[in-house]
């Protein structure tokens, strides 16, 4: 069953690093098979699991096999339905999931105020995904309704997104992915 196709290219940091390539997505049972046609001919990746969930991003949230794919966004927007179908349980874990999605979901008594939850819970996490070289997606495409309050103050998923640009990763638009520059 085909979920998605297209014609895409490698592009990163602007320059396109391809011609154009075909892609073709297809679903066995929730498990993503990745087709890419080159000039070297037909590539196919199997074993990352997609979900059904399409985010406001746009992106399709597919992990890759072997790593930890983790997924940013806003709750409201995107992550309580994401969190919904994984039926990803509360948990302070920091250990990833290799093969699988990683999301953030801690006990709501746990949160005193931004700052707080930010330093206890938010940084470590996402500096654990950072030291794992997890694949980082987002479901919601950053903007300035997404990254900042109305008080002009940044948001978790703001505070997520700066936070990772200062740590050496850009924000890849085609592929919805934050993606680590430099050495």
């Amino acid at each position: 069953m085909n979920l998605a196709s297209g014609i895409v290219s490698l592009v990163i940091g602007g320059i396109q690093y391809a011609k154009p390539i075909k892609l073709i997505l297809t679903n066995i049972t929730k498990k993503a098979t990745i087709r890419v046609g080159t000039a070297l001919g037909l590539i196919e990746a199997k074993g990352g699991e997609i979900l059904q969930y399409i985010p406001s991003s746009g992106v399709k949230l597919i992990t890759t096999s072997g790593k930890t794919t983790t997924v940013l966004g806003t709750y409201d927007k995107d992550l309580k339905y994401v969190i919904n179908e994984l039926g990803v349980p509360k948990s302070i874990d920091l250990d990833g999931n290799v093969g699988g999605f990683n999301l953030l979901n801690v006990p709501d008594e746990l949160y005193k105020n931004p700052q707080q939850f930010w330093l206890e819970y938010n940084k470590p996490w996402l500096d654990a995904a950072i030291n794992r070289g997890d694949d980082i997606i987002l479901a919601t495409k950053p903007s300035e309704l997404n990254l900042y309050t109305k008080n002009h103050t940044l948001t978790g998923f703001g505070r997520e997104f700066e936070y990772l640009q200062s740590c050496g990763y850009r924000y890849c638009p085609t592929l919805q992915k934050m993606i680590k520059t430099g050495g």
